[in-house]
């Protein structure tokens, strides 16, 4: 009977003992972490020390070293020469990058080329052609994008500094619906690249293209229609080379330019057809399939500068005549 009433007083003192265990642990524990604490809360009152420790002057000495590297910068990136302003990211640079890569291989006049109006039940499709220096840093190029990035007020302003600056060439050639009925609208396209190349003031070597096909190199072939497609007009020998670049007038810089010239001078020819058909109301749509303007010709027939090869005029009665 003692030796079981010794048991569980032994128990007891083997759960007591092991108690008074953890709490050392813990108590070690909560010891080294303040222990910590207070030396982090050391260290940052020695760094709060040292800098109220530096005098006025030392202050404003590190303010004006860093103002001077910022302003050095700053100059460094102005006076910059293509090949650092490559490098740099900023739009105007990302547009202008493939015109300095081709003027270090040793191209001279770079141009882009872009259209406007082939989408259109009525007027010309228009093309520009234009070349702008590398040298060239006014204010409006930073501007310049893609011309259905811009609004009419912005494309105006910008046809306006480019077409006017004395260093820019362009030149703008275009075909007219009744050629656009006779070889497709592809073809007319073509044909209005090519007239406005043929009309630059200078003599491009390399010619940037927007969308994926050239205008030059394609013989004459027979399409799945039966038709003929007549080969391309010849390259001209100045022409070194001639790329097309898909989304280009996104891309490239002479061929954002070539896209607000094209685009503009397209408008101001619908304009004017505006007021000898004032019933399609040209000067809001430009000639494009909207409702209102298909509601006209339904209405009373497609006009002299209609599209006929376009849905939905071949399919009508072209009784009528405005």
């Amino acid at each position: 009977m003692r030796e079981k009433e010794k048991l569980p007083i032994k128990i007891f003192n083997l759960i007591l003992k092991n108690n008074m265990k953890n709490k050392s642990s813990r108590n070690r524990a909560t010891a080294s972490t303040s222990k910590k604490s207070t030396a982090r809360t050391k260290s940052r009152k020695r760094k709060t020390t040292r800098c109220a420790a530096l005098s006025a002057n030392q202050q404003q000495r590190r303010r004006s070293s860093r103002l001077a590297a910022v302003n050095s910068n700053n100059c460094n990136d102005q006076n910059n020469t293509p090949s650092s302003l490559i490098k740099s990211t900023n739009l105007l640079n990302k547009l202008r990058v493939k015109e300095f890569n081709l003027t270090k291989q040793g191209y001279k006049v770079i141009a882009g080329v872009d259209e406007a109006g082939r989408g259109p039940l009525c007027g010309p499709v228009v093309a520009a052609c234009c070349h702008i220096p590398t040298n060239i840093s006014q204010p409006f190029i930073e501007k310049i994008g893609d011309s259905k990035t811009l609004n009419e007020e912005q494309r105006e302003e910008l046809y306006k500094e480019i077409t006017s600056h004395p260093k820019i060439i362009w030149a703008t050639g275009m075909a007219d619906n009744k050629e656009i009925d006779q070889v497709n609208i592809l073809q007319a396209t073509m044909l209005s690249m090519h007239r406005a190349v043929e009309k630059m003031k200078i003599k491009t070597d390399y010619l940037l293209i927007d969308g994926n096909r050239a205008p030059y190199g394609h013989e004459e072939a027979k399409r799945p229609n039966g038709t003929i497609r007549k080969a391309d007009p010849p390259q001209p020998k100045h022409i070194k080379m001639v790329e097309p670049i898909i989304k280009g007038d996104a891309k490239c810089l002479c061929i954002a330019a070539a896209s607000i010239i094209a685009k503009v001078t397209r408008d101001h020819i619908m304009e004017k057809y505006d007021q000898q058909y004032p019933v399609y109301n040209i000067k809001n749509n430009k000639g494009y399939p909207t409702f209102e303007h298909k509601k006209a010709i339904f209405k009373h027939g497609p006009s002299p500068i209609h599209r006929l090869t376009f849905a939905p005029l071949k399919h009508m009665n072209l009784k009528k005549n405005v």
